[in-house]
């Protein structure tokens, strides 16, 4: 039944399907793998990056996980990784995520939106089902005192709503999770939550729900509050 137009144009239930995630050692891609396993994925791509180590448990190869490495800052080590899982892929989970200093605003892009582009490029001929993307609400209204990272995710979110449109024709989903202060639990369940019921922005959690609220009715006035 996932697999039919009709189930499919309503919701992209995670049971029996394949997933990616492309960081599996960050405390949330082990939440995120936990999370799909229970949801009954048939099987989970976990990504790892150079010098990343992956806990024992839900990150151990088996039948139903397997390890990618995988850089998304580097193009070659992305095209590799889509090369190793192939064809028959449902859903990608980009968590990949950098935050620094002011001083390491170029790592930020690198990661969180030059990532995010390397990773179209090569997985967004092979997702069936639905494309994923972990934001926060900085996406929505600079933070001052973060305010490169905001600028990363903002960044990050104009090139997902890009991929939607593109991606929209063939039936893909792609739901923008934006999270604020939220625990990687809460976060997971939010993006199977978000999977089964068709949406395409997930505002998970109190802090997330009350920039949305406010985000609504005056983005100059959160921008402003935000700024004090």
């Amino acid at each position: 039944m996932n697999d039919d137009p009709r189930i499919r144009e309503m919701g992209c239930d995670p049971q029996g399907r394949e997933v990616f995630i492309t960081d599996g050692a960050s405390a949330v891609g082990e939440a995120l793998t936990s999370e799909f396993l229970a949801a009954g994925a048939r099987r989970i791509w976990v990504g790892r990056a150079p010098d990343a180590t992956i806990k024992q448990g839900v990150g151990e190869p088996s039948a139903a996980i397997s390890i990618v490495p995988i850089d998304v800052r580097n193009n070659d080590s992305v095209r590799g990784a889509a090369q190793a899982i192939g064809a028959g892929l449902d859903i990608v989970v980009n968590n990949a995520r950098y935050w620094g200093s002011a001083a390491q605003a170029r790592a930020e892009m690198e990661v969180n939106y030059f990532g995010l582009l390397n990773l179209t490029q090569h997985f967004e001929t092979r997702v069936s089902a639905a494309w994923v993307n972990l934001l926060t609400v900085d996406a929505l209204c600079s933070i001052p005192s973060q305010a490169t990272f905001s600028a990363s995710m903002a960044a990050a979110l104009s090139l997902s709503q890009a991929l939607r449109a593109r991606l929209r024709p063939g039936g893909v989903r792609v739901v923008n999770v934006f999270a604020g202060a939220i625990g990687v639990d809460s976060l997971a369940r939010s993006v199977t939550a978000g999977l089964r019921e068709g949406v395409e922005d997930v505002f998970p959690g109190d802090m997330a729900q009350d920039w949305l609220a406010r985000w609504l009715e005056s983005p100059k006035v959160l921008e402003r509050e935000v700024a004090r």
